[in-house]
């Protein structure tokens, strides 16, 4: 029985013979990797019970003495060089020699100063990232609260907003489009201001406000609000049109208040304080878009949301087809006097083609084209050659009306209005000059400078437009100019139609520019693709031979229904 009073630590499992005064028992040596597995291993329970009762001082006196053997082990020729227990050559000078201290190599050590580096260098941004962020969003119990306190003027400009969206980019929009950022939602401290206050009526209780300010061309931005509006129509949200900092004066100017056609969901509310207008997330109770932060909310995501994942080809844009022709039937319409213009120039055309302006024909034989120039391309663009809207009018003219062919050059008795006919709607007098110059003296050509109207004649540029000095013209020209531009847009794309006005029976322009793009509402989904054949289309593959949409580009130009805009230029 072991001693009662021995303390089991002071047992050397890795000694030698468990029994000092008996011959022991051959064992046959392991190999070094199963002698150390057993020597790692120490005595079992039962082993540890047959151990003879001895004093601890002979204990460590013999097997702590190096070089030194117990005078009661003799071996002999029961014994062998390995009694049990025995580890390997070598390692008794672990138990036995003077222990080596183990110091940490010059590598070692750098390796480690290296991690400890590297883990302060990540805490440390992280400190600073949470300091600069810290301010501007807090804690409101409902989630984090976005605080605009650096901030003096309201509503926020187009890159405010923008700079904004950059800076809780790290707040990542939700799995989901309309879902809360994964941190939870985000939104700024919204007063109670929704009960009628002395006679006014309440603040509406969720809005989208599209901003106009300049920095985009207007085909740019009617292209995106029209998506705008129609997320706002989903949202069942009070949409709303903010001109605080437009170049191009106000919203009304031009086109109908949204609020007078389309009142939305809790009609005679009032418009949120600017200061509680937020761009980004798009879950917040005043969302406001831009030209600047569209990409933010028009991208791949939205892409994935609004696409009919079950269609092909370009019937997987149907829908987004479909929000855009809605918004610019319902809320986005030209005011009365811009509305008349239209009327005049679409009768101008009526009348050159012998049809009453009431006539029943309403896509006339008649082509738009977009003429643009170099300031009208944006980055990623090649401006079309004269060459390359010449040879498209002969084709698409010979193509859809065989029965008016386009007289021979040498043809001369041909008398005006010649084919091809075209509206041409430019903002460069010259590019307009070059294109006339191209075509015989009898073919066809209306453009506001060459109208008879001369209200519309007034309307025609008297230079290239150039973004980057349009704020410098004065107000009224400016004026001017985006009247003439919004009758060019109808005239070219057929948008914004009425019974007995006639429209383009085809459209030529530029790939890569919003008036290209909303083209095709103009004209019409089925007309555009050349699906008006009564037949069906389920692979969603362009009919080239019926196309009415002809975009000046690279060959796989496809429609996206609006191209995000590049600051650096007009688009």
């Amino acid at each position: 029985m072991p001693h009662p009073n021995r303390p089991l630590a002071n047992i050397f499992v890795s000694s030698r013979s468990d029994r000092l005064n008996t011959p022991v028992q051959v064992l046959t040596p392991r190999t070094p990797h199963s002698r150390n597995g057993r020597a790692e291993e120490g005595f079992t329970e039962v082993e540890l019970d047959d151990l003879p009762e001895y004093d601890e001082e002979e204990e460590e006196d013999a097997f702590l003495s190096p070089g030194r053997t117990p005078s009661s082990v003799s071996p002999g020729p029961a014994s062998t060089a390995f009694p049990p227990g025995y580890r390997s050559r070598g390692d008794d000078r672990e138990i036995l020699g003077p222990k080596v201290r183990m110091c940490p190599s010059g590598l070692m050590l750098a390796e480690r100063l290296v991690y400890l580096s590297g883990a302060f260098f990540v805490f440390g941004i992280f400190a600073l990232f949470y300091m600069a962020f810290q301010r501007d969003l807090e804690d409101n119990g409902f989630g984090l609260a976005i605080n605009y306190r650096h901030y003096y003027v309201f509503p926020l400009t187009g890159a405010q907003y923008a700079h904004e969206c950059e800076r809780i980019s790290w707040f990542k929009e939700g799995l989901n489009y309309w879902d809360p950022p994964l941190s939870g939602p985000t939104d700024v401290v919204h007063h109670d201001r929704r009960l009628k206050m002395h006679g006014h009526s309440p603040i509406c209780s969720s809005t989208v406000t599209y901003q106009l300010d300049g920095h985009a061309g207007l085909a740019t931005d009617l292209a995106l609000m029209a998506q705008v509006a129609a997320l706002a129509r989903e949202r069942n949200s009070t949409f709303f049109i903010d001109d605080t900092y437009w170049t191009r004066g106000r919203w009304v100017d031009y086109f109908e208040d949204p609020i007078n056609v389309y009142p939305g969901p809790e009609p005679g509310c009032r418009r949120p304080p600017p200061e509680e207008l937020v761009a980004c997330p798009r879950s917040a109770r005043h969302w406001v878009v831009n030209s600047h932060t569209a990409k933010y909310h028009l991208n791949s995501q939205f892409s994935e949301r609004y696409e009919d994942s079950s269609a092909q080809g370009i019937n997987r844009r149907r829908p987004i087809y479909d929000h855009a022709a809605r918004s610019l039937a319902e809320i986005i319409r030209p005011d009365a006097h811009n509305s008349a213009l239209i009327r005049t120039a679409r009768s101008e055309i009526a009348s050159i083609l012998s049809l009453p302006h009431d006539s029943h024909s309403k896509y006339a034989p008649y082509i738009g084209v977009q003429l643009v120039h170099e300031h009208s391309i944006s980055h990623n663009t090649s401006t079309p050659s004269l060459k390359a809207y010449v040879q498209a009018m002969h084709d698409i003219w010979t193509r859809l009306y065989p029965n008016h062919p386009i007289p021979l050059d040498s043809d001369t008795t041909a008398h005006f209005p010649a084919p091809p006919i075209a509206y041409l709607a430019t903002d460069a007098p010259e590019t307009l000059r070059h294109y006339v110059a191209a075509f015989p003296a009898s073919t066809a050509k209306f453009a506001l400078d060459l109208s008879t109207d001369a209200e519309l004649r007034a309307l025609a540029p008297e230079h290239a437009y150039d973004p980057v000095f349009f704020a410098e013209v004065p107000t009224a020209e400016r004026v001017r100019l985006t009247r003439g531009l919004i009758v060019d847009l109808a005239l070219m794309s057929g948008l914004w139609p009425e019974d007995g006005y006639v429209v383009p029976g085809a459209t030529v322009c530029a790939a890569g520019l919003n008036a290209c793009e909303l083209a095709v509402i103009g004209l019409g989904w089925e007309r555009a693709f050349g699906f008006d054949d009564a037949k069906e289309h389920p692979t969603g593959e362009v009919d080239h031979a019926r196309m009415r949409w002809v975009p000046l580009g690279p060959q796989t130009t496809r429609w996206k229904g609006f191209e995000l805009p590049f600051h650096k230029g007009i688009v």
